[in-house]
């Protein structure tokens, strides 16, 4: 479910705040949704798209949140094996035009 973020709150300025980042321009962020086997189980899935004809190596972050583990998967959500994650955020690649499907677990942040 989506809605507007409405009211007068600097906290959520769309010029400083997002749920995600994501280091290269060219990679899109498709999907970022609770796993088919839920969050508790499969965790966070997350599709990116690669905009760019040559591969892309990028980190994806979560605001507020630890990305404590991750996996690369198909795009039916079946893990295929271990994703990179340093310094809480995953390190990915996509290939040019492709996409790519990963599980990150999660952790709140602490500071």
């Amino acid at each position: 479910m989506t809605g507007p973020v409405t009211g007068t709150s600097s906290s959520y300025d769309e010029k400083s705040y997002s749920l995600l980042t994501i280091s290269d321009p060219n990679v899109l962020l498709w999907a970022l949704k609770p796993g088919e086997d839920g969050i508790a189980n499969a965790g966070v899935a997350l599709r990116v798209w690669n905009m760019s004809n040559s591969a892309s190596n990028f980190t994806a972050k979560l605001t507020g949140w630890n990305i404590t583990s991750a996996q690369h998967a198909t795009h039916i959500e079946t893990p295929i094996g271990d994703a990179q994650v340093s310094n809480r955020a995953l390190t990915g690649t996509a290939a040019g035009f492709a996409m790519e499907t990963y599980l990150l677990k999660t952790g709140a942040e602490s500071n």
